[in-house]
């Protein structure tokens, strides 16, 4: 698949209060004017990544861009990370996104189970406005809800 986004460097780190923090670097290495699709397979795993089933498809075929800046989405803490900001026409450069992490509270909402604790897999697709795939990853995630304490600034 000849696709426009190439990673190029990513780590993650657990900060003091538990959240996990994405750092990634990716070349893009086209234009795009638009993105007209973007599909998600998810994939529920039993402990592992490779015992997984089907647990949804999700797609959105009509005009992605001003789906991108939409506030309180459960993308909106990974895509306002972004240098430069991911906005449409999407421009051909390096991107670097710094501590990103995801809402578990929201992921769980969005797949619809009380507890999404667990590994999951995910693919996604994101077709550009002549229908190539521009960005296409997979990632597993391994979900856990971890009881914060709370945490006192003395001044």
């Amino acid at each position: 698949m000849n696709h426009a986004a190439i990673l190029l460097n990513h780590s993650v780190f657990l900060d003091r209060k538990g959240d996990e923090l994405l750092t990634a670097t990716f070349r893009c290495t086209r234009d795009a004017q638009s993105f007209t699709s973007m599909t998600w397979i998810i994939r529920r795993c039993r402990g592992t990544t490779d015992q997984c089933e089907h647990f949804s498809r999700i797609e959105w075929k009509h005009d992605i861009c001003p789906m991108l800046p939409v506030k309180n989405a459960i993308w909106s803490s990974i895509i306002e990370q972004w240098e430069p900001r991911m906005i449409c026409p999407f421009k051909k450069a390096i991107y670097t996104g710094r501590n990103m992490t995801f809402d578990y509270d929201l992921v769980s909402s969005a797949l619809g189970v009380p507890n999404a604790a667990g590994v999951w897999g995910l693919k996604v697709f994101l077709r550009d406005e002549c229908s190539l795939v521009h960005v296409c990853f997979e990632v597993f995630l391994d979900l856990i809800k971890i009881r914060r304490k709370h945490y006192f600034s003395i001044f």
